[in-house]
């Protein structure tokens, strides 16, 4: 097969999409090869197997609910050399396509990328999608094949992108390669591998992750400089130690978070620019794409899909910019260094919350607090009893709040409820609400979800044993231990060898989580 016949695989019309112009064509199939010929002499030139549906504006991509009919999945491998600034790639492209051949589902056909490969698994049939669910399951199956291949490529010291979704572009053969000054070009291989159906997949799917990116508005107020993300994330520590290292993915990542506080796209510009290929255009236009989204990526999915060994116990944030939010101690510093409020600052909800906390925990600022009260002209006797009666609201009981049955895909729990106090999921692990005069602080224990499911006692004995239940890698794994060694929080250090995700930083906290789940 050569690059002319590659294009009869698809369907009525392929979208062809040019950089750094950003402009998309849709053109019929029988002159797209043409098309991205004289297109790929002078820009970028990509291209996705997938059909479009047919009312989409000729102007735009589409994104993966825009596709409509599945021809291939597409694995897509860099390797390393000049094009690439990632060390841990395969050393060439014979590399690369030696391990997809490796693999259960073998390629149908390789595509040389001019500093890559891609695999193409072709299906064979087209795979009409009759509705969101057949879409989703597609998605789900694509995804989990992609984790699977970037699991494999890890054990082999490479780190692949993670662009496994039925929309993502891939640069078309035909066409010349412009990311170095010297134009490659891109090219079909070879194409006699199996075909597939969408069951051949059916063992790799995954649900759609739920927690990949959250809604985050910054107040001024209660948030700081983005200097302390980068002091206590070390994932976006990268970004000025290892700044030729960062992935573009990587990159995108740490925008989401970091250009949402007040100084952020100043600072973001200045670690950016440390990177030898550092564009202040596209930095800007990321940036601002990033303020206008204002959904961050969360720390679960820079450890699942950016494949980033973050901490053991994790930081206890949901997100890298959750480190750039003032601790209560710092936003009641900040308003007791002015002289003066009016009425509306004295009575309002922050405040108030503030007030509440400094009263238990800092009577010495809450002293001081009540003194710049009397500059609103509010009374100190009504400025109390709002504080007392916000607390007491805090505190009360919502129905929402009660102890909810755990629900754990792949698990049977009979019905078992959370611990008082503590969340469990699959996105999250486990999380523990606290409250301190009726402000609730959440904060992150534990990024695995584990469960105590079975007390056993040996008759002879009289031992008694407990089972845990934990997910590790997308799968159920089981741990039998001693009561006695998963309630002291130096021998349950030691099951970290087990997978339990358990360190000196998060022990003491899981321990009195065990001893609180236990008596549910």
């Amino acid at each position: 097969m050569d690059d002319r016949e590659f294009y009869k695989l698809f369907g009525d019309a392929v979208i062809i999409t040019t950089l750094p112009d950003r402009k998309h064509y849709r053109v019929p199939a029988d002159e797209v090869y043409d098309r991205v010929f004289e297109l790929g002499r002078s820009r970028n030139v990509y291209i996705n197997p997938n059909m479009r549906r047919a009312d989409l504006s000729p102007h735009l991509r589409g994104e993966d609910d825009d596709v409509e009919t599945l021809i291939a999945f597409v694995a897509d491998i860099d390797v390393h050399g000049p094009a690439h600034k990632e060390t841990e790639l395969p050393p060439d492209k014979a590399a690369a396509i030696a391990f997809l051949d490796e693999m259960k589902i073998k390629p149908t056909g390789f595509v040389d990328s001019g500093y890559g490969i891609y695999g193409y698994y072709l299906f064979k049939e087209p795979v009409p999608f009759a509705d969101d669910d057949t879409r989703e399951r597609a998605k789900g199956l694509l995804r989990g094949f992609g984790k699977l291949l970037m699991s494999e490529a890890s054990k082999c010291g490479w780190k692949l992108d993670n662009v496994y979704n039925i929309s993502h572009m891939f640069r078309a053969p035909g066409s010349l390669n412009h990311k170095l000054d010297e134009p490659v070009p891109c090219g079909v291989l070879s194409f006699d591998g199996p075909r597939y159906t969408l069951e051949d997949f059916a063992g790799y799917y995954e649900n759609s992750p739920s927690s990949d990116r959250e809604p985050f508005e910054a107040d001024p107020e209660m948030t700081g400089s983005a200097n302390r993300i980068m002091e206590r994330c070390a994932f976006v520590q990268k970004l000025k130690n290892d700044p030729n290292s960062v992935t573009e993915p990587e990159w995108k990542a740490m925008c989401d978070n970091i250009s949402l506080v007040p100084d952020g796209a100043e600072l973001f510009h200045e670690w950016s620019a440390l990177y030898d290929g550092y564009s202040e255009e596209e930095t800007e236009r990321k940036i601002q794409r990033s303020q206008k989204v204002k959904r961050p990526v969360t720390c679960l999915y820079i450890r699942e899909n950016l494949c980033f060994d973050c901490p053991a116990g994790g930081c206890g944030v949901k997100a890298p910019v959750v480190h750039a939010l003032l601790s209560l101690h710092e936003q009641l510093e900040i308003l007791l260094a002015k002289k003066k409020i009016d009425g509306d600052e004295a009575l309002d909800d922050r405040t108030l919350r503030l007030a509440g906390y400094a009263k238990v925990k800092a009577p010495a600022l809450y002293a001081r607090l009540k003194q710049l009260i009397k500059t609103s002209g509010v009374g100190i006797r009504d400025f109390e009893h709002a504080v007392k009666f916000t607390a007491d609201k805090a505190i009360e009981p919502e129905f929402d709040s009660m102890q909810a049955e755990i629900d754990l895909d792949g698990i049977d729990l009979n019905g078992a409820v959370e611990p008082a106090g503590y969340q469990i999921s699959i996105e999250e692990g486990i999380c523990s609400t606290s409250y301190i005069n009726g402000v609730p602080i959440k904060a992150s224990l534990c990024h695995q979800p584990v469960v105590i499911t079975a007390r056993l006692e040996n008759i002879d004995s009289g031992m008694e044993m407990m089972e845990l239940a934990f997910m590790r890698n997308g799968k159920w794994k089981t741990l039998r231990a001693p009561r006695s060694n998963l309630f002291n929080k130096t021998s349950l250090v030691k099951y970290a060898d087990s997978g339990l995700l358990v360190s000196s930083d998060n022990s003491e906290g899981m321990v009195r989580y065990g001893q609180v789940h236990i008596c549910v």
